[in-house]
């Protein structure tokens, strides 16, 4: 009887070892899944290129990952050690001055222009080169307004895709909102040319911006302000912006771009306007659907 008992005892203690070693094992995957990982990347904000912008990187939980000046072109280096769990995060620039279009005049930056970065995989997507322009800012404006426990990166590609629909349709063909997350051509001087590549077509949208801000009698920072204060607050966008930005992106095309630019732009739709709607956390909105792609935004890797 007692070896009978003493097998059993070891049997016991050698079960306890085995499920003591498994869930350790676990455990360190969980927490091995979940480590910082180093990533470099560039930011380029752009109103125009934005000169000597503050720019702060900064993780779903409000810490600031890394902080850097932008130099000539609006473009400045990053480094930043991230987990998933630290996505989605955002980016803002603050101050500055940067080359207005509208005017062709340099302008000082009094605000704040932000950007979204959904995933590690969208940031990759983007070339590793992140845009923080008028339309980012707005998709942040769009994504702050879910509740903080919506905020995923499903609803942060969802914001993107949503203000690609309001405003700028042909910006999100073949890739959806991500889109607008790849940096623009760098726009400096009134000469700058811009050729027929998503970076030229996406700084062509923000010069058109530009021009729009003008016939309003204000610049594309003071713009960019109003369109965000509707956005943030939930009312139609403004009108004349909606309506008359691709007439003011094929104008400038037809002043700064090639030949094969001039003839993409020509085919362009405006933005269906409105309201913008708020994303949810599975990445839909609160009026329509996503558009393009929303799924991209699901995982932090």
């Amino acid at each position: 009887m007692r070896i009978f008992n003493s097998m059993r005892f070891r049997l016991f203690a050698a079960g306890l070892l085995s499920a003591s070693v498994m869930v350790g094992c676990g455990s360190d995957s969980k927490a091995s899944s979940n480590a910082p990982v180093a990533s470099a990347f560039s930011v380029t904000s752009a109103l125009g290129a934005l000169v000597g912008a503050n720019c702060n990187v900064i993780s779903a939980g409000g810490t600031i990952l890394a902080t850097a000046v932008t130099g000539a072109n609006g473009t400045v280096p990053v480094d930043i050690e991230a987990a998933n769990s630290d996505f989605p995060m955002t980016v803002e620039c603050t101050d500055g001055s940067y080359f207005d279009e509208g005017s062709n005049t340099t302008q000082l930056n009094t605000g704040t222009i932000k950007s979204l970065i959904p995933t590690r995989a969208a940031l990759a997507q983007a070339g590793n080169n992140l845009a923080v322009t008028t339309l980012t800012d707005l998709a942040v404006e769009l994504f702050k307004k879910a509740p903080a426990s919506d905020r995923t990166s499903a609803a942060a590609v969802a914001a993107l895709d949503e203000i690609v629909r309001v405003l700028a349709p042909a910006l999100g063909a073949n890739g959806g909102g991500l889109n607008i997350l790849s940096a623009p051509t760098p726009v400096t001087s009134a000469t700058t040319a811009i050729d027929e590549t998503p970076a030229g077509r996406y700084a062509a949208y923000l010069a058109g911006l530009a021009l729009v801000a003008k016939d309003k009698n204000t610049n594309a920072a003071g713009l960019g302000a109003l369109l965000a204060s509707q956005v943030s607050s939930g009312t139609p966008l403004d009108t004349t912006t909606v309506t008359q930005l691709v007439s003011k992106v094929q104008t400038y095309a037809g002043t700064n771009g090639n030949t094969a630019l001039q003839s993409d732009v020509s085919g362009d739709s405006s933005g269906a306007g409105g309201t913008a709607q708020t994303p949810t956390a599975t990445g839909g909105t609160g009026g329509t659907g996503g558009t393009g792609a929303t799924g991209a935004g699901s995982t932090g890797t």
